[in-house]
């Protein structure tokens, strides 16, 4: 029987204090499982193995680990990796914080992310990396493309589901975007300034590329809220997109002005989809500094056709990756700062923590790589694995 660490053994502990399951107690031995298998001990209590444990203490066990440790709960024993495997995993994920793609190792086929709460990395194998280059992250999937940069591959390394796209010859993939709508899953390249986008369907055997010469709209950000997918452009420009039965972009006019003039400053736009509403995040940079300028957040009221000023977030904190994507999450399950944004980035040896009214800005430093890790412009994103 495979070891299981100490902190799973606390927490077996705990819960056996407060009550016996089904009548049974545990006799807990730290670091391996009993030896022998419903029999009593000569304290009278029932032993069992590890595996034997009824689902309601697994339910227990499982909800109260951080996703490091939901790793090792899937090591166990061949039934807890098939709780592991199971819708379960989902509602196991859905309470962890995003963590830090840190670094990857390619001979040994391992990544490297780090938990900035707890400041600890880990590392998890994947085997998938073999031939492939690692090009960053969307939600929770990393981008995996071939040695000719043609064909991606998205893989949740916490559940294990993959989803391999048709080739394409024009990639540049400065910006790739899985999303998620009734019609189905597509990944869709954006964020080149130019006024093209390229999108595919999962399950699809081709790639559409289409051009907007008519609004000269240049493709930035997209995200799926109340099932339709809204962009937006280079300059702050607001519409929404329709893939499939044909492609139809239609702009969405505003009662204020919606155009963005960065003047001699570096501009991201975010779309963000942040309870039950819709946001856009502009991100100002200065092209001869390093690090953010000043930011500005905005929700859209429908009804007034209206882009409004935010104040707060309900407490609730933005996670940005420059150049990648930003996604609202609620920072309670692990007692993490609402109000704020969280910012990370391509090479940055820190990641950074600016509260709403930008006046305060915390710089975290990220531990240093292994030897016979790499980093690259891909590494330092967040992955989210409660998306």
């Amino acid at each position: 029987m495979e070891k299981i660490s100490e902190r799973m053994v606390e927490k077996l502990r705990t819960y056996r204090s407060k009550r016996a399951i089904d009548g049974v107690s545990f006799r807990l031995e730290k670091g391996k499982t009993s030896k022998t298998e419903n029999r009593n001990n000569n304290n009278g209590e029932h032993e069992v193995q590890w595996s034997e444990l009824p689902d309601p203490a697994l339910d227990i066990i499982s909800k109260k680990l951080s996703i490091v440790e939901l790793f090792s709960f899937g090591g166990v024993c061949n039934r807890w990796r098939s709780v592991y495997n199971t819708a379960k995993v989902d509602s196991m994920a859905a309470t962890q914080l995003p963590l830090l793609v840190h670094s990857f190792s390619l001979p040994r086929r391992t990544l490297r992310l780090y938990n900035t709460d707890s400041g600890i990395s880990f590392m998890k194998r994947l085997p998938l990396l073999h031939g492939r280059k690692f090009c960053g992250t969307t939600g929770s999937y990393l981008i995996l493309m071939n040695k000719s940069y043609t064909q991606p591959l998205l893989v949740n390394p916490f559940t294990g589901n993959k989803i391999l796209f048709p080739k394409c010859y024009w990639l540049l993939f400065p910006r790739l975007c899985l999303l998620s709508t009734p019609s189905g899953l597509f990944l869709v390249e954006m964020g080149h300034w130019r006024h093209i986008i390229k999108y595919c369907q999962s399950g699809g055997t081709s790639w559409f590329i289409h051009a907007e010469n008519v609004y000269r709209f240049g493709f930035m950000d997209a995200v799926v809220f109340k099932d339709k997918i809204y962009v937006v452009s280079s300059t702050g420009r607001f519409a929404t997109l329709d893939l499939v039965p044909e492609y139809k972009l239609t702009i969405i006019e505003t009662t204020d002005e919606d155009c963005i003039d960065p003047g001699n400053l570096d501009y991201l736009p975010y779309l963000v989809e942040s309870g039950g509403e819709l946001l856009v995040l502009h991100l100002f940079f200065d092209p001869g500094e390093v690090g953010l300028i000043c930011f500005e957040i905005y929700r859209f009221d429908f009804e007034r056709s209206k882009w409004i000023e935010v104040q707060s977030l309900g407490g609730r904190a933005l996670f940005v990756t420059y150049g990648g994507s930003a996604v609202s999450v609620d920072p309670t399950p692990w007692g993490g700062q609402g109000d704020c944004l969280y910012i990370a980035g391509p090479m940055m040896d820190y990641w950074s923590l600016l509260t709403l009214d930008g006046k305060t800005i915390f710089n975290f430093p990220v531990p240093p790589r292994d030897q016979d890790f790499s980093r690259t412009n891909s590494t330092h994103v967040w992955i989210h694995p409660s998306l």
